[in-house]
C-alpha cells in the first residue's frame, strides 16, 4: 500500500511504537459488501538516531579451488576500501579434490547452519545475500550497509599468547527493547595463514 501524504514521525528522545492502519472505501465507487476486510494495519518503531551498521561477511572458501581466488579478490575490491564498515569470517572448505588442508569440523558447522554448502566459493552477508563473491558489487554492499540498525557493539580483546588465551571484555545496548532471547557470538580468526595453499594459485589467506 502506497500513498502520495508521506508520514512525519513525531520527534521523540526514545524508541516508540506506532500503528499505522490504512482502509478503503468506495472501491470502484461502489459500496462494498463485505467491510470486514476493507482495513489493514502495521506496527513499526520511530527512533531518534540509528546505529552505524557493521556487516558481517561469511566466505565459505577453499585453497583448491580455482574460481575461490578471483572470488576473494573481487570481494577484497569492494570492501578493503570501505574500513570500519565490514567484519569477515572465512571457512575454508573441504572440496574439490582432497580441499583446503585447514578445513574443520567449525567450518562444516557452519556451513550447515545455512543448510549445507554445496559449492563455493559462497559468501553471505549478513545471514541475508547468499552468491558467489565473484559477482559482489559496491551496491550490494551500500544495500546492506545502509539498512537500519540499532544495536551498539563494542568490545576489546588482550591476547597472551604464552597462554594461547583472549580475553574479551564489552558491551551490548539496544536501541529498542528486545523482548526475544538473544545471544553474542564471539569468533577469533586468523589475519592471515599461508601454509595451507595448495593448487588455486592464492599464497596468503585472509581472516
Amino acid at each position: 500500500f502506497t500513498h502520495p501524504a508521506s508520514w512525519t514521525v513525531p520527534t521523540t528522545t526514545d524508541s516508540k511504537e506506532y500503528k499505522i492502519e490504512a482502509w478503503v472505501s468506495k472501491i470502484n465507487s461502489n459500496n462494498d459488501g463485505n467491510t470486514d476486510n476493507d482495513k489493514n494495519s502495521a506496527t513499526t518503531t520511530a527512533l531518534s538516531n540509528l546505529v552505524p551498521r557493521k556487516s558481517l561477511y561469511e566466505v565459505f572458501t577453499s585453497s583448491t579451488c580455482p574460481p575461490c581466488k578471483p572470488g576473494n579478490e573481487q570481494l577484497s575490491s569492494v570492501i578493503n576500501p570501505l574500513v570500519g564498515k565490514w567484519t569477515a569470517v572465512k571457512y575454508q572448505y573441504n572440496f574439490p579434490g582432497n580441499g583446503d588442508p585447514y578445513y574443520t569440523s567449525e567450518c562444516a558447522a557452519r556451513g550447515s547452519f545455512y543448510g549445507g554448502i554445496n559449492s563455493v566459493p559462497r559468501l553471505l552477508v549478513d545471514g541475508g545475500w547468499n552468491g558467489n563473491p565473484n559477482s559482489y558489487t559496491t551496491a550490494i554492499f551500500n544495500q546492506f550497509y545502509e539498512a537500519p540498525c540499532f544495536v551498539t557493539i563494542n568490545g576489546n580483546a588482550n591476547i597472551d599468547p604464552q597462554k594461547q588465551s583472549v580475553k574479551i571484555t564489552g558491551s551490548i545496548v539496544s536501541e529498542l527493547d528486545i523482548n526475544t532471547p538473544t545471544r553474542a557470538y564471539i569468533a577469533i580468526v586468523e589475519k592471515v595463514t599461508t601454509k595451507n595453499k595448495t593448487s588455486n594459485g592464492e599464497t596468503e589467506f585472509y581472516y
